[in-house]
């Protein structure tokens, strides 16, 4: 009887440490009543998960021309000039200018960068350093060239309808 009880306990215990409790006994055997007091200290909880990780910063995005594309594309979405400044070069930045005429950069960029997402770019060369693409219809695209600056890719020339 003695082995019988002591298997009984060590059951008790191990599940206990596991979290489970048998069929017929814990608080759910006993309607409305409290547990008894356990001298078995509670198993330790699971760790959290972790956190979600988080979305690439534009940098580590950048591992390819694409994605310097569609950095750029967010920054002239967002209408932020110095946001658009970061994504061209000089010479790059002029030829937007050129584009824009009398009405507001900020604006003019935004309706722009809606309107280039819509279009979608037809790569034509890339290297490592330098990208060449066009976008919108065949029969007006526009020439996109992205160049790497920094470990940045940057607009470095537009020519609409070339």
């Amino acid at each position: 009887m003695r082995a019988g009880l002591s298997a009984k306990v060590g059951l008790q215990l191990l599940l206990a440490l596991a979290g489970c409790t048998p069929a017929g006994q814990g608080p759910a055997a006993t309607q409305g009543e409290a547990a008894p007091p356990s001298s078995v200290a509670a198993a330790p909880e699971a760790a959290p998960e972790p956190a979600p990780e988080a979305p690439p910063t534009i940098a580590a995005a950048e591992e390819d021309h694409e994605a310097g594309w569609q950095a750029f594309l967010e920054a002239m979405r967002s209408g932020d000039l110095e946001r658009v400044r970061a994504r061209t070069t000089e010479s790059g930045y002029a030829t937007l200018m050129r584009g824009v005429n009398d009405g507001d950069p900020a604006e003019t960029f935004q309706r722009w960068g809606e309107g280039w997402l819509s279009f979608g770019i037809r790569w034509q060369s890339a290297s490592a350093n330098e990208a060449y693409g066009k976008m919108g219809p065949e029969v007006k695209a526009h020439g996109i060239w992205l160049v790497r600056e920094g470990g940045v890719w940057k607009l470095e020339r537009w020519a609409p309808g070339s």
